[in-house]
């Protein structure tokens, strides 16, 4: 969790905290703090270098940064295509008015 409590501020960190809690951890006992620390150690070690991720092409977050920016996103950003929509939708609206246009005078009926 985030300072101020929101999941939303860091929701990578939050991805990778509920992929250990619910799939590595689960349903583990531990017998002390060092046993702990050394299963986090292994999980952190799995997760960036072994564990497939289906988004980025089934490579691991270690392949994935070797690769640079050339590799094709499996996901959605939502925040990007409302972005985009956003830009569309003013593009849209903008009406541009010469400087010589003269006012609309209403009509009398």
């Amino acid at each position: 969790m985030t300072e101020s409590g929101d999941p939303k501020d860091n929701s990578q960190a939050e991805r990778i905290n509920n992929t250990m809690k619910n799939k590595l951890f689960k349903g583990m006992k531990f017998c002390c703090i060092q046993e702990v620390q050394q299963d986090i150690d292994k999980a952190v070690n799995l997760y960036n270098n072994r564990r497939p991720n289906m988004s980025i092409n089934m490579m691991a977050p270690v392949q994935t940064a070797l690769c640079g920016n050339e590799i094709e996103k499996k996901w959605t950003s939502y925040r990007e295509q409302a972005i985009e929509t956003k830009q569309e939708e003013s593009e849209t609206v903008c009406l541009e008015i010469p400087e010589n246009a003269s006012p609309l005078t209403p009509t009398l009926g």
